[in-house]
């Protein structure tokens, strides 16, 4: 597997791109599994890198013999994950709530300029 180094962070109306960032990580060691991040670099705020990571240090019994097993296994970890809890949950969806609102206006500020101005 492969995946490009580039990442784009957007946030309060505008985006920053960065020319290396991790998007590919691998499961487990000894098994050939990885997980590809696309979009969101995080889960409720947490990087999904450190998510991943903390997953591998797991005791691994039994070993899931299918790749379907191997996703409901992770997926179920995450969210127990130590730094997934309703107080992050909460603060994250403030943000994004936040960050929108923000969007929104800047969208709308700019439209009722260019109204006026004509």
């Amino acid at each position: 597997m492969a995946a490009d180094s580039a990442v784009t962070i957007s946030g309060f109306g505008s985006e920053k791109v960065f020319d290396t960032g991790d998007k590919l990580f691998e499961l487990y060691p000894d098994y050939p599994l990885a997980v590809m991040v696309n979009g969101n670099l995080d889960f409720l705020g947490v990087p999904w890198e450190l998510i991943i990571k903390d997953f591998r240090e797991l005791p691994l019994s039994p070993v899931p013999p299918s790749i379907k097993d191997w996703a409901e296994r992770f997926l179920g970890w995450v969210v127990t994950h130590r730094a997934v809890n309703d107080t992050q949950s909460a603060d994250y969806v403030d943000r994004f709530v936040e960050e929108r609102i923000y969007s929104i206006q800047q969208s709308t500020g700019a439209f009722c300029k260019k109204e006026n101005a004509t």
